[in-house]
């Protein structure tokens, strides 16, 4: 279900500021909203109704009923108080309990944003690649690890460093029949557009996972794997959201590509096991 208290956290920073003003009013009086017409709403947030309608709008609903049905039903099954980041004295389980809330947030977000298509067809390319490039700074480089650990495991041969022009030596010999896989919330890293700008990726198949469909590495990218944002929060979650959102997308795309190779993964995973079982006898 639709979760519009965390969507209105998510939009607030594209919006006006009056649109900022009354979504911060109906965040912290969520409750009071639903008895409230639009004349009501923007005389007490001091607002006008023509911005609740347009806000209401830019959520994509249909109008401000519908906003109050949405309310309604996630007031219902979640306590208001968790879409708080924290508040003080709060006990470690109403930490868990609001971060358990976000996280089923970031996850059906994220099965909304997803396209199938394009989980199958970096699948499929990443099948036909002899080598993996990957490549993510920050936060990014342990999703790109993680793509590593996955892959390597399975036979795959992957290169994946932050140290960009080592990356690009990587890919002057072994980039034929190679597949880059480029991990950037913003899309925007400047190391991140000097690589997909390089000689050496000319031509090669990109793998674009970020959360900015609209960014330069989306652009850039045969496939774009979109994540969920997270929420503009102070203490920054965000981040925490956003890093296991597209950790989430590698676990769906590695089981994508897994389930069309069954046989083989199964028989690599089983052959890398029994390695390191044989390492931990020595």
């Amino acid at each position: 279900m639709q979760n519009i208290l965390f969507e209105i956290q998510d939009k607030l920073p594209g919006m006006t500021s009056v649109e900022q003003k009354l979504g911060n009013y109906i965040l912290n009086h969520s409750r009071q909203v639903l008895s409230m017409s639009a004349q009501t709403l923007a005389k007490e947030s001091n607002t006008s109704p023509a911005t609740a309608i347009r806000f209401a709008k830019k959520l994509g609903l249909e109008g401000f009923t519908q906003l109050k049905l949405l309310i309604s039903a996630n007031l219902s099954s979640v306590d208001t108080g968790r879409t708080a980041e924290f508040a003080e004295d709060d006990s470690v389980n109403d930490i868990k309990e609001k971060m358990k809330t976000r996280m089923n947030y970031m996850v059906d977000q994220t099965n909304d944003l997803l396209d199938d298509k394009a989980i199958e067809g970096a699948a499929l390319i990443i099948h036909q690649a002899e080598t993996i490039f990957v490549y993510g700074i920050g936060a990014s480089s342990l999703v790109a690890q993680d793509i590593f650990q996955k892959f390597t495991r399975i036979g795959k041969r992957v290169i994946q460093t932050q140290d960009l022009h080592m990356f690009l030596t990587s890919m002057v010999t072994l980039g034929d029949k190679g597949v880059l896989i480029a991990v950037s919330n913003s899309g925007e890293n400047s190391d991140l557009r000097k690589l997909i700008k390089s000689p050496n990726v000319s031509g090669m198949p990109i793998i674009a996972i970020t959360r900015n469909k609209k960014s330069t590495l989306a652009k850039s990218s045969d496939f774009v794997l979109i994540s969920s944002s997270g929420e503009n929060l102070p203490l920054r979650s965000a981040a925490t959201i956003s890093l296991m959102a597209q950790l989430y997308v590698v676990d769906i795309l590695f089981y994508a590509f897994a389930s069309h190779q069954y046989e083989e993964t199964e028989k690599m995973i089983q052959k890398t096991r029994e390695a390191v079982k044989q390492i931990d006898k020595i």
